[in-house]
């Protein structure tokens, strides 16, 4: 090398949008569906236009360093079969999202397109953005200021063999306002289910939320949520991760109000060759706030 020249590194190539390829195909069947309100074509648009830019997530990506998806889900995307979702719901809080497209609540609209939601600093996000571009299914749960619950909510989601599907959820809780939800993720068969999980604790509510992943051990199974709490609030959230050849758990949640509480738990039960990954972020925007997180794996 003479004087004259300067050493440059070479460039490195972070993203490979190449990878969307096989997961967006079908996407202008989506972009043609008229019967769905503008908020919801733009928020498809967007998310295929975000993953179409940035692929999916690779080892590369910090947070993604232990977690290789794309191999796990080469085959699927071909389709984007409806979700199987069914519940019991003992104090009728439950709407299906397709049954408020016509009249919107502003809040269900302004919680799926508010774009901090899904985490802006991040590069990591194509998860999110997948399931915005493929938005359909769901369901939405609106719980009026002071409601004490008769039982608890509980969901069943089931996946079925060769199926990739995109299940949404929105919880709003009221001031003072108290909810239990229990989810259970089954199925049986390769299949990946990537799902977006959106909750609201108003002042002094308290929401205790419990997974508990039984997916079939071919499964994919990966799982967004982001949690915002009020003054005095109290989000308790607890994982049991049995099932899913793959599966990754990504939290995030924003105390936005003081004498909040955030908690966080979960236990891996693994065997073989399965992986769990449960990537957690708990942010204190405001003074006299508590969180607690608490997870193991065997």
């Amino acid at each position: 090398m003479s004087s004259h020249e300067v050493f440059k590194f070479p460039d490195v190539v972070r993203y490979k949008p190449e990878t969307a390829e096989s997961v967006l195909v079908p996407h202008e069947e989506f972009m043609a569906d008229n019967a769905v309100p503008d908020w919801v074509q733009n928020l498809r648009r967007q998310g295929a236009e975000l993953v179409k830019e940035s692929g999916l997530p690779t080892p590369k990506l910090e947070r993604f360093k232990y977690t290789n998806i794309i191999p796990a889900v080469r085959d699927f995307g071909q389709t984007v079969a409806p979700s199987d979702v069914s519940y019991k719901d003992p104090d009728n809080l439950i709407q299906p999202i397709s049954a408020i497209y016509e009249d919107t609540p502003e809040w269900v609209e302004s919680i799926f397109t508010k774009p901090s939601a899904r985490g802006e600093r991040y590069a990591d996000m194509m998860l999110w953005d997948l399931c915005n571009a493929y938005f359909r299914d769901g369901l939405v749960i609106d719980v009026p200021a002071g409601f004490k619950p008769s039982a608890p909510i509980e969901i069943t989601i089931t996946g079925h063999d060769g199926n990739f599907f995109v299940p949404r959820t929105a919880f709003r809780l009221g001031k003072g306002a108290e909810l239990t939800i229990i989810e259970y993720h089954t199925g049986e068969g390769a299949y990946w289910n990537n799902r977006v999980t959106q909750i609201q604790v108003g002042e002094g509510a308290t929401l205790r939320h419990y997974r508990i992943q039984d997916n079939d051990k071919k499964a994919v199974y990966t799982q967004n949520t982001s949690v915002v709490i009020a003054e005095g609030g109290v989000y308790e959230g607890f994982t049991l991760v049995k099932g899913a050849k793959l599966s990754r758990n990504q939290i995030n949640a924003q105390i936005q109000g003081e004498d909040a509480f955030c908690g966080v738990y979960g236990i891996n039960l693994l065997t073989a060759d399965q992986l769990a990954d449960t990537t957690v972020e708990v942010e204190h925007q405001q003074p006299n706030a508590r969180s607690n997180q608490f997870i193991r794996s065997v």
